[in-house]
């Protein structure tokens, strides 16, 4: 399986070279995913004192951000267009069966939410890959990230501070302690564009919690 694009740890944007015909609102959105989130987020990590591994550490920061990570690309790679987070939520249920359920088992069990068997089965291969045996329960975990990520920001999105959000790679259950020590954080050098107006986009994800009927936190 090919993704259309991803970044790597070292911040190297990867597009798949093979002639390919896209529409204009899912290169934006990719776009948004992986520069507007992974990109800049990682490039204003690097500015801060926090800026390694090992100082992470010694900021008392973890240094297991995905959850937050993918949370944040899956929203802003539905702010343009379709709102519906189902294919989230599909690679969260997916991977869920996985752990349970053979390959075969989990294929069949899917068609009544992918009735085509190519979706179907590349909907499989995601969550099973890695796995070495295809006959017996497995899954591969990260594909629940985006949206348990992507619903715990939407349920806390009025007291998210996103600039500070965007300072690093910070994970949301580090912000709060980010905040105490803000006169050391340098304001982030790299912005999206769809953020510069921080309010506008609060409201884009208020939408996307209302469309999902995901609860805020008041």
């Amino acid at each position: 399986m090919l993704a259309g694009a991803s970044m790597n740890k070292a911040g190297v944007l990867t597009v798949a070279s093979e002639p390919i015909r896209v529409r204009r609102d899912s290169l934006v959105s990719t776009l948004n995913h992986e520069v507007g989130t992974h990109f800049m987020r990682r490039q204003n990590d690097k500015q801060q004192l926090w800026g390694s591994k090992k100082k992470r550490q010694n900021f008392g920061l973890r240094t297991e951000v995905t959850t937050t990570e993918e949370g944040l690309a899956c929203l802003n790679t539905h702010l343009n267009g379709n709102r519906w987070l189902w294919k989230a939520a599909l690679h969260y249920y997916a991977a869920c069966c996985a752990a349970e359920m053979s390959f075969a088992q989990l294929f069949e069990h899917l068609e009544q939410y992918l009735p085509d068997p190519n979706r179907r089965w590349n909907e499989v291969l995601r969550v099973k890959r890695g796995v070495v045996d295809l006959a017996r329960p497995g899954c591969y975990p990260k594909d629940q990230c985006y949206f348990k990520g992507a619903v715990a920001i939407l349920r806390q999105v009025d007291s998210i501070d996103f600039m500070l959000l965007y300072s690093g790679r910070i994970s949301l259950e580090d912000l709060a302690y980010v905040d105490t020590m803000r006169d050391i954080v340098i304001p982030p050098m790299y912005v999206p564009d769809f953020l510069e107006d921080v309010e506008s986009y609060r409201q884009r994800l208020r939408e996307i919690a209302h469309i999902n009927g995901i609860d805020l936190v008041r």
